[in-house]
C-alpha cells in the first residue's frame, strides 16, 4: 500500500516499511536547456539536470538525504514526476 508523503503520519508509516509516494513537478527551462524541480510534496528538493534520467537520479539522492533521519531504508520511497509538455 502506498502513502503520500504529505499524509499526516507519514513518518510513522515510513518507519514501518510502508511504501511512500512522493509527487514532484518537473519544469523545463528552454533558455538554460535543463529540467528542474518546480515543486514537490517534500520541501528541500532543489535540483536540475540536462536530462530527465539525470534529474531522476538527482531527485533520489535528495530524497535519501532529506529522509535519512526518519527512514533507514529509503527504497520504499517512490517519486512520481509530472513531466512538462515541451513545445
Amino acid at each position: 500500500e502506498f502513502r503520500r508523503v504529505l499524509f499526516r503520519s507519514w513518518k510513522w508509516f515510513a518507519k514501518r516499511g510502508v511504501t511512500l509516494r512522493l509527487r514532484i513537478g518537473v519544469g523545463y527551462d528552454a533558455e538554460a536547456k535543463c529540467y528542474y524541480v518546480a515543486w514537490s510534496d517534500l520541501p528541500g528538493i532543489n535540483t536540475d539536470a540536462d536530462t530527465l534520467e539525470e534529474l531522476k537520479k538527482n531527485i533520489q539522492e535528495c530524497v535519501e538525504l532529506l529522509l535519512e533521519d526518519y527512514i533507514s531504508d529509503t527504497s520504499n520511497v517512490h517519486a512520481s514526476m509530472r513531466v512538462p509538455v515541451l513545445n
